[in-house]
């Protein structure tokens, strides 16, 4: 079960919302958040699939180092996060992202922590999560062979999240 006393980071907190889980910012369909709501973020009541990723919002993130959670601007350091295999690739698809919503998403976020399972409820889920892993660097740049797939160059540090908890950080 997602942990509801997970502080949600500040820059997280004016995004829409699924049962409580802030949506990502290259989620493909955004008008939720901001209908009938003026600027105030929506909490969508149906059925929302944490999957999907817009393709123009994930070029836009890599072009402009916007982060792929919340959508700021990102400085030097950069964070990824994904399996054990990307982690020793430093292969990723998910577009880059600032440390803390990187942290954040190792505990909360389906995708990141739980391979694709359709039928997944982040809010009310009592499966354990598996292992995540995210990596820290300070730059990317496109996979030389595979579309759609980005390389982290800088690499600093990795940090292990297995359960939605930190199991330590390694070089």
């Amino acid at each position: 079960m997602v942990n509801k006393h997970i502080p949600i980071p500040e820059n997280l907190k004016d995004r829409g919302t699924y049962k409580g889980v802030p949506l990502p910012y290259v989620s493909p369909d955004q008008r939720y958040e901001w209908e009938g709501s003026g600027n105030r973020p929506f909490e969508i009541q149906e059925v929302f699939d944490f999957r999907g990723a817009d393709p123009a919002k994930v070029a836009d993130c890599y072009e402009l180092r916007l982060c792929g959670l919340c959508g700021g601007g990102m400085g030097m350091t950069i964070a990824f996060l994904g399996g054990p295999i990307s982690s020793e690739s430093l292969c990723y698809t998910f577009p880059p992202m600032h440390e803390d919503c990187a942290e954040y998403a190792a505990k909360v976020y389906p995708d990141f922590a739980k391979g694709v399972d359709p039928a997944f409820d982040p809010a009310h889920s009592t499966e354990p999560l598996t292992e995540c892993v995210m990596v820290l660097g300070t730059g990317y740049q496109p996979h030389p062979v595979i579309p759609d797939v980005i390389r982290v160059l800088g690499f600093t540090k990795r940090r292990v999240f297995k359960g939605g908890e930190e199991q330590g950080r390694l070089l």
